[in-house]
């Protein structure tokens, strides 16, 4: 028989072993009816322990309980110390029977080597190792031995008595309980660790070897297969694999060296059963399962119980490793990490996330997480007061703005308006003289030459210009006297043609303000302010009109604010008979011109409605509503305008002309000084608190410690 096919075999009659002997002849039909031979050869090696049962150390034959033989040693009263002896169960090693000690008071546990392995002298040898391996140790979780003896040539060995059920009994309990179970491996890692340092490897670590005492402690037997470092164990048979299947390492399964981290494999595969209640590897058959082993990586236990959270996964699924250097380098390590984990701390197997860190030391600490809340949310409330504060007086100041400006638009445009009905009263006292309309109709040049040249200079503020134009819309009278304006024909004019409108309406000493024009002679930009001359039958006749040069110095927009800065808009007038666009708005004075610059055509969708209003001097009902956050058109050739700015503004009666009043966003919001003091205020308060608190933390925080550390002592 080659190694590799007991290697089989050996692991088959093993996992046969640990079902109950009632149920071993349907498992031999379910796990290995692929493979007949194997089947024939553990149930020989069954039937063979059974008969080598009924061997002379027995005074009475076998008798049966469910299929199961028991055999009770009978001690002769008076060469024993043993009475009562109770059955309880066995394994593939031994049988284990209850008695009480009369020497010892009490009830213990009796072990004695298997009568199927009597025959074996290397299974006898191992009996042996195990009693001494446990008698070795001296763990509150480990069961203690206290003698080993001999008893017609079965050798047997006392232990402690467990009243309780195997973790194999109690899986299902801690399925729903995954920190039980982590702090019940941890307590038995601590107890494989006690033995580890002792140099016994246990090398079957499983939930059937695990007992649960009344109290819930757990006490780790069965080191029947255990070995020693450094010493040589003879094995059942040459290549035997030795172990529990679903519970072996890949080491184990291989049969290479045994170490520390097998027993760290077995401890991370009773954790998985805990959590999933189902061992990490189980195939249909031995083979499968051991093929498992080899190759295969578990199935996360949090896909099959949501109820394991991500820590305790990857601390159960590194004891789990294929290669022993990624397991835990030792169990006292695994322990740790477990310890770790029950106490909300950061553990080895996962590395945790900022948040992670932050929410673990918070519930760890949590009168210093509260102080520190306690200080975030004073200055929290700090801040948030100041910023309320702040945003409030911003709103404020904002509003005020908007008021401010737009009231002071209407109060520059109310000016303005006064400025050119003065104006305007000099030309309609000039369209009163009754020459006019006479001379007019005679086509006399120099009588109205004359008259215009009267007109100019007879008012305490002369008008600078002053000309007639013929119903034709043709120049007939210029003053200062100007021969090459004189026959120009100017009926395309929005001066003439507003005039001419107002005429053929018969309304006599009315007035029209035209549209912004470029002067022939002098090249800069009028207006006109021109009124109809009637016959006596009302006729039109023609205009006479006084033009206005826009520069700063004409008189109609200032401000004593220097924080606000002034705009005039007017409407453009045509420059060409050929040019037919009328709604085009100029910015006709701004404090941010130089010379040399025309003027930057204004967005005509702010002012829109007042392009529906006849030129006149009469009252506006137009409202302009005033703007937060104003964009300055003239920007592009004055950098120096290129920001936010609020802006109010206010039409010049039905003229066509508006005023803006614009302030920059920043000096308007920007806050006072009581405001500044009302917020350095709020954050010394806060700064106050927030240091009493954080003195508080550290002499409370070392309070604690000194009180855990006297309690430690």
């Amino acid at each position: 028989m080659t190694p590799e096919r007991w290697t089989e075999i050996n692991a088959a009659f093993s996992a046969a072993l640990d079902h109950v002997p009632g149920d071993r002849g349907k498992y031999l039909e379910e796990a290995f009816a692929h493979d007949a031979s194997l089947r024939e050869e553990v149930a020989r090696l069954l039937r063979e322990g059974q008969e080598a049962e009924s061997v002379g150390f027995l005074r009475e034959p076998a008798w049966v309980a469910d299929d199961t033989p028991l055999f009770l040693p009978d001690f002769k009263d008076g060469d024993s110390e043993f009475s009562g002896i109770e059955y309880l169960g066995e394994g593939g090693m031994g049988v284990v029977y209850k008695a009480y000690h009369k020497n010892f008071e009490r009830w213990v546990a009796l072990k004695f080597s298997s009568p199927s392995h009597l025959m074996n002298s290397a299974d006898l040898d191992r009996f042996r190792v195990e009693a001494q391996s446990m008698a070795r140790l001296r763990h509150p979780n480990i069961v203690t031995v206290h003698e080993t003896g001999e008893y017609q040539g079965r050798p047997y060995f006392i232990m402690e008595l467990i009243d309780g059920k195997s973790l194999h009994d109690r899986v299902k309990e801690f399925v729903d309980r995954p920190r039980d179970a982590a702090a019940l491996i941890g307590t038995v890692a601590l107890a494989v660790h006690h033995a580890h340092q002792r140099r016994v490897l246990h090398n079957d670590l499983k939930p059937a070897n695990i007992l649960i005492d009344e109290e819930g402690q757990p006490h780790v037997t069965d080191f029947g297969l255990a070995r020693r470092f450094g010493e040589d164990v003879v094995s059942s048979a040459p290549g035997a694999v030795e172990g529990t299947a679903s519970y072996m390492s890949p080491e184990q399964v291989d049969g290479r060296e045994i170490t520390t981290a097998s027993d760290v494999y077995g401890l991370g595969a009773i954790l998985y059963t805990l959590l999933t209640g189902r061992a990490p590897f189980r195939g249909k058959t031995v083979q499968e399962t051991l093929a498992l082993v080899r190759n295969e990586d578990p199935t996360p236990p949090r896909a099959l119980n949501p109820k394991v959270d991500s820590d305790l996964e990857a601390i159960c699924l590194r004891c789990l490793k294929k290669h022993r250097s990624q397991r835990y380098v030792s169990a006292s390590s695994l322990a740790h990490d477990l310890e770790r984990y029950l106490s909300g701390i950061e553990t080895i197997a996962r590395a945790w996330t900022r948040r992670e860190r932050v929410v673990s030391w918070c519930r760890r600490n949590k009168v210093e997480a509260g102080l520190v809340t306690a200080v975030v949310a004073v200055w929290i409330f700090a801040v948030v007061m100041a910023l309320s504060v702040a945003q409030a007086r911003k709103a404020d100041l904002l509003q005020a703005t908007l008021d401010g400006a737009g009231f002071a638009a209407r109060d520059l445009a109310t000016t303005a308006m006064l400025q050119l009905r003065y104006l305007s009263r000099n030309v309609e006292i000039a369209t009163a003289d009754p020459r006019l309309s006479v001379l007019l109709a005679k086509d006399d040049r120099n009588g109205l030459q004359q008259i215009v040249r009267d007109v100019c200079s007879s008012y305490s503020i002369p008008l600078i210009t002053c000309y007639i134009i013929n119903r034709d819309g043709i120049m007939v009278a210029h003053a200062p006297r100007a021969d090459y304006m004189i026959g120009g024909d100017f009926s395309w004019r929005n001066h003439f043609l507003g005039a001419k409108a107002l005429g053929i309406k018969g309304a006599s000493g009315s007035v029209h303000i035209s549209r912004v024009y470029r002067g022939r002679s002098d090249n800069l930009y009028k207006f006109a302010v021109s009124a109809p001359i009637l016959d006596h039958q009302n006729n039109f006749l023609g205009t006479i009109a006084t033009s206005v040069t826009t520069d700063a110095s004409m008189g109609l927009v200032f401000s004593s604010d220097i924080r606000r800065k002034v705009a005039l808009i007017a409407p453009a007038d045509i420059n060409s008979p050929a040019e037919p666009r009328l709604d085009k708005y100029l910015v006709l004075f701004h404090p941010g011109y130089r010379k040399g610059i025309d003027p930057i055509e204004f967005p005509i969708s702010k002012i829109r409605d007042l392009n529906k209003q006849e030129l006149q001097l009469t009252d506006s009902t137009a409202v302009i509503t005033s703007d937060p956050d104003y964009t300055d058109p003239v920007s592009p050739v004055a950098p120096e305008y290129a920001v936010r700015w609020i802006a109010g503004f206010a039409p010049v009666g039905n003229t066509g002309f508006f005023v803006v009043v614009q302030q920059r966003f920043e000096e308007a919001v920007s806050l006072e000084s009581s405001t500044f003091w009302s917020l350095a205020l709020w954050s010394a308060l806060a700064s106050l608190v927030a240091v009493g608190i954080l003195v508080i933390l550290p002499w409370h925080w070392l309070r604690r410690r000194r009180f855990e550390s006297g309690m430690n002592e």
